[in-house]
């Protein structure tokens, strides 16, 4: 942490003025880890991030040129420079959202406290009582023009909401109801950013409704919300798809959290999409059959990469094979392992969310027996396909051993052959190359 000291001499050496403000403040008074440190300038921006960038080996990012913009890339931190906004940091504090962020402390008063940053005694500067809002828990408005100015403020609401379990105040709730038909004004990759950020919170189903029932958020940007809510789940259900896709999520949270099983077999990044996609199981229900087709485009309209895009369509057209599985008497070894080569490496990510899926169902039959076997099935399922990976990570033989010891022409039958030993191989019947020319031989012998 002596990167801060170096960023006072800095600030010092320049004679501009500093002060680290916002979500850095909020979690120091919290004390929350934190790895973005946001800092402003009066002057001199750029000049102060190259400057700290260079004296501590770091990288620096122009974020924004125009508005003079930088971040400081460090293995531990981010450290983003910002303009002071309006002539002093009163002026700027007083344009910020809401006041748990509108925060600051001059950077001639930060101290290093136990090798964390910290800041000296009454040197907080605090206009609106946001010390007191973080003590009482509660997310309030700075002013009443806040989310007239800029929509995506709503979002943002509620996910410090999610993120700090806070409540919001019902005069700010007020407020985000003014702007809610201004949603659709905002720009897709900020909505983007925000609902990846509330669904990386423990609590992710519990805002999902609140976004939708308080301000019909989801149904207003995907049109396609509106649709699940017509469709009933069966006569034996009372709920409509997207009141089972939210319980599902939260399902989905128990499972990760209560069970290292998953967490231990998915990259956590891949958490909040696994939720998303959640939220769109059973769109193949849907009259419109069109909408699974449209689903990669509306997604890369959200600005989701392609691998994003893929993920989350691959998950929903295998869900249905894992839960047919789960109610397929006397399954197959062969349906099972053409399951595991198409969905290769998303084999955990596929059984947790049919998992999620299945369990939200029979919640509503309060049946624990079926819940026990389900998990049971999945995670036996994941564990099948871990150790046919492991089976088949050594190819036994290649197309062109093929070609040569059998003298075969090079064509479809070779890869037939390929397939044929793999699978073989997959079922613990050949393990050597020797037994893998052994079968082909037989093979071709029949023929």
């Amino acid at each position: 942490m002596n990167k801060i000291v170096k960023l006072k001499k800095i600030v010092k050496k320049y004679q501009v003025q500093g002060y680290l403000v916002g979500g850095v403040i909020r979690d120091i008074l919290l004390d929350r880890q934190f790895n973005d440190i946001d800092v402003v300038i009066n002057k001199q921006i750029k000049e102060v991030a190259s400057q700290f960038a260079k004296q501590t080996n770091s990288s620096l990012v122009v974020l924004d040129k125009k508005r003079e913009i930088y971040r400081v890339v460090m293995d531990e931190f981010n450290y983003d420079f910002a303009p002071l906004q309006g002539s002093s940091i009163n002026e700027d504090l007083t344009s910020r959202d809401f006041t748990i962020n509108a925060l600051a402390v001059p950077l001639s008063k930060v101290c290093l406290k136990n090798g964390k940053i910290a800041f000296l005694n009454k040197a907080l500067i605090d206009l609106f009582k946001g010390e007191k809002d973080l003590k009482e828990g509660i997310i309030r408005v700075v002013n009443d023009e806040a989310f007239a100015t800029d929509p995506l403020r709503l979002i943002r609401a509620v996910r410090f909401k999610a993120r700090l379990d806070f409540a919001i105040t019902r005069s700010t709730e007020k407020l985000m109801g003014q702007v809610e038909d201004r949603i659709n004004q905002i720009a897709n990759e900020r909505i983007k950013a925000e609902l990846i950020k509330i669904l990386e919170c423990n609590n992710a189903a519990f805002n999902i409704v609140y976004l939708e029932d308080k301000f019909s958020f989801f149904s207003k940007v995907f049109p396609i919300v509106k649709e699940l809510k017509q469709i009933n789940q069966s006569k034996d259900y009372c709920e409509d798809r997207w009141s089972h896709n939210i319980c599902a999520i939260e399902k989905l949270e128990q499972l990760w959290n209560n069970d290292k099983f998953w967490d231990e077999r998915i990259e956590v990044k891949w958490l909040p999409r696994l939720k998303f996609t959640l939220l769109f199981c059973g769109i193949e229900d849907l009259l419109n059959k069109e909408i699974i087709t449209q689903l990669p485009s509306i997604l890369k309209e959200f600005t989701f990469s392609n691998q994003e895009v893929s993920y989350i369509v691959r998950l929903i057209k295998y869900r249905l094979k894992a839960i047919n599985f789960l109610h397929t008497d006397n399954l197959k070894f062969k349906k099972k392992y053409y399951f595991f080569k198409e969905v290769s490496s998303l084999t955990t990510d596929v059984c947790l969310l049919a998992l999620a899926d299945i369990i939200s169902n029979q919640r509503l039959n309060d049946n624990d027996k079926e819940v026990k076997d389900s998990l049971i099935f999945f995670k036996e399922l994941v564990r099948e396909g871990e150790n046919l990976q492991k089976k088949t990570a050594k190819r036994l033989l290649t197309g062109k051993d093929i070609i040569r010891l059998f003298s075969i022409s090079e064509g479809p039958k070779v890869g037939e052959l390929l397939k044929k030993v793999e699978l073989n191989q997959a079922a613990g019947k050949i393990s050597t190359k020797e037994e893998a020319i052994k079968y082909i031989k037989n093979e071709l012998s029949a023929f």
